[in-house]
């Protein structure tokens, strides 16, 4: 093909980068509500809805535990909305380290639990129904921006079937990401529609769906880059326009981080653990530089390939890279290929530039290049990029498809996208089940991560739960404890500084009453974590099974002053306390245990023995029918 003839054929698609270049230049006032086929929206929500409509009938998994199932003040319900503004995401749950503050999302867990208890599918459905909005969402706004319903509509399906979200859609706990990217677009949106109508009430609307992207995921910062690129890639406003709402949605950001750091306080910023995340156990900056390159390579790879993929990586299943790793060279190279196109396009306001650029900056935090975060792997932090590698594929499929005649370009593009739908669509369907409960998702780590030391800790914490006993003989339930202590070992192996490990193979000796043991391994754990209030509440328990009540007073005492709102610690304060027959200081502890929980019936049942052992049966049959109204059981 002769080269002056395909650069003419592409200056059309480049000039569409401006929806309102045409009516700009009749004079006419823009207007961003061009309208689009509704159908193509509707038909990328509907595969959406379809790819993920097996996990509706999934289990609580992963992180599911400490923000939903087993937290104290999420399972208060959508009434104590206040407490979520004032108190951060794990609030309520046994956790020392939370620099999370996301109270929109931790109400909607809230509301769910409202719904219906100890139940997984309200969490589930609006997942998969926020995930369908999105997409539909996501070919609006992309049909608008380019001119292009086709561009629109294959950055959908891409973004539906993309492999890499199925821990985002498939997880509860992980509305966070889909909340802060649906609140996200919508942002983009209205300051879009705001620069293209001129119109102040869009302007308005964008600070707030800013504001509760940022209430559902801080990371959702990083718009504050991409909002004025969407109005000089794809507006006619002029340059000094360009920065009102950025300037707006700064101090929107700012309002929000001073809210955020009163709240928090020193947990604001937690510095992560080498179990959480495996720069951290090297101090050379440089070599946690080009691992954070190599892992952002990876990152995309799996973003557009769909594998391999494994929900944990943590060390030594991944280690430290060096200069001289293929896996950093290919990276370096790809990334900054990648960036020098979406330079070179830029003046040009290529949407291709665009997308590439939205990459970047939205992987930015979770890259690890110029901030540590809690983690250095977790496939849901590709789903804000992930946006931005589907629209930049769909704007070269939309560029690059030969035939001349529009008819045959949109039948060779639905093509194109029926073949993504079967080949990644059934990747994803395949994926869908590792998240259906815990026993699924730890079998499939251990096969794809075998040597990660985290991997093997979960399992083993997952067999030492009682929940995993019910129906089953003794005899049967110690050796599960066995088993779970073998992977306990082996993460231990792999990780000899991972004190949680330590603590959970310390819980499952004790659980086979093999209390020596089991106060060696908390002993140990403490070496390494002196400042572990679970571990000092279970050396308390040891102590308190053992009769050595008043050392156990004191570890007891030593949980709580580490975590005032360890509702347990408390209630085992109260009971050690009760046991040397000092009800007056049982008593308080038993009420600040349910102060802390107030749907603790344990705790109120033991609050009124505590005072039938003081002499007030009065209040004391106050507590146990209180106790007996949350669990009929009691009876």
């Amino acid at each position: 093909m002769d080269r002056r003839k395909y650069r003419k054929q592409q200056a059309a698609p480049e000039n569409k980068a401006s929806v309102n270049t045409a009516a700009a230049k009749s004079g006419k006032k823009p207007s961003a509500l061009q309208q689009f086929p509704l159908w193509p929206g509707l038909l990328s929500a509907a595969i959406a809805f379809l790819v993920y409509a097996q996990t509706l009938g999934y289990g609580f998994a992963l992180d599911d535990y400490s923000v939903i199932l087993e937290n104290s003040s999420t399972k208060l319900g959508i009434g104590e909305i206040g407490l979520f503004l004032k108190t951060s995401l794990r609030h309520g749950y046994v956790f020392i380290s939370d620099d999370l503050y996301r109270p929109l999302t931790k109400s909607v867990y809230a509301l769910q639990w409202s719904l219906s208890p100890e139940n997984a599918f309200p969490g589930h459905l609006m997942n998969v129904a926020l995930f369908a909005l999105t997409c539909w969402i996501i070919y609006s706004s992309v049909s608008r921006w380019t001119s292009s319903p086709l561009t629109g509509f294959i950055t959908a399906v891409l973004f539906a079937v993309m492999p890499v979200h199925t821990e985002a859609v498939a997880n509860i706990k992980s509305m966070d990401e889909i909340l802060a990217f649906l609140f996200g677009i919508l942002t983009l949106n209205a300051f879009y529609r705001s620069a293209a109508e001129e119109s102040k009430s869009q302007l308005y609307l964008g600070l707030l769906f800013f504001l509760l992207a940022l209430a559902s995921k801080e990371s959702s910062i990083t718009l504050l880059a991409v909002i004025p690129l969407v109005l000089f890639f794809f507006t006619d406003a002029r340059q000094g326009k360009l920065f009102t709402p950025l300037a707006l949605s700064l101090a929107v950001a700012l309002v929000f981080l001073l809210i955020r750091q009163g709240i928090l306080g020193e947990n604001s910023s937690v510095t992560p653990s080498a179990a959480d995340n495996m720069l951290m156990i090297t101090s050379d900056k440089l070599t946690q530089k080009i691992t954070a390159i190599a892992l952002l390579g990876r990152y995309l790879w799996v973003t557009v390939m769909g594998f391999p993929l494994s929900f944990d990586l943590s060390y030594p299943a991944v280690k430290p890279i060096v200069a001289g790793d293929w896996k950093f060279l290919v990276s370096l190279f790809t990334l900054t290929a990648l960036f020098v196109v979406a330079v070179l396009r830029f003046k040009k306001r290529d949407p291709l530039s665009f997308a590439l650029l939205f990459f970047f900056i939205t992987a930015s935090v979770s890259s690890n290049l110029f901030i540590t975060i809690g983690t250095h792997w977790g496939e849901r932090l590709m789903y804000l990029p992930s946006f931005g590698v589907a629209m930049a594929i769909a704007v070269l499929i939309n560029r690059y498809i030969q035939p001349e005649q529009e008819f045959q370009k949109r039948t060779v593009a639905f093509g194109i996208c029926a073949l993504f739908v079967v080949v990644l669509g059934g990747l994803t369907f395949a994926r869908n089940p590792v998240w259906k409960n815990n026993s699924t998702l730890y079998a499939s780590g251990l096969k794809s991560a075998p040597q990660s030391a985290r991997i093997n800790y979960y399992m083993g914490n997952h067999l030492g739960k009682e929940e995993q006993w019910k129906g089953l003989s003794q005899e049967e339930i110690n050796k599960i404890l066995r088993t779970a202590i073998t992977y306990l070992d082996t993460s231990i192996s792999l990780y000899p500084k991972f004190s949680d490990a330590y603590n959970q193979r310390g819980l499952c000796y004790y659980r086979l009453k093999e209390y020596d043991k089991a106060a060696l391994s908390y002993n140990e754990g403490l070496k390494i974590n002196p400042n572990d209030p679970t571990i000092h509440n279970n050396i308390g328990t040891i102590f308190f099974e053992t009769g050595q009540y008043n050392q156990a007073i004191t570890a007891f005492n030593k949980a709580v002053s580490l975590k005032p709102d360890y509702k347990d610690a408390w209630a085992n304060l109260g009971s050690a306390y009760g046991t040397v027959k000092n009800y007056s200081e049982s008593i308080n502890a038993f009420n600040r245990a349910v102060s802390i929980d107030p749907e603790y019936a344990m705790g109120w049942y033991y609050l009124g023995l505590t005072w039938r052992f003081a002499g007030d049966e009065m209040k004391a049959q106050q507590f146990i029918a209180k106790a007996k109204t949350l669990n009929p059981s009691l009876n």
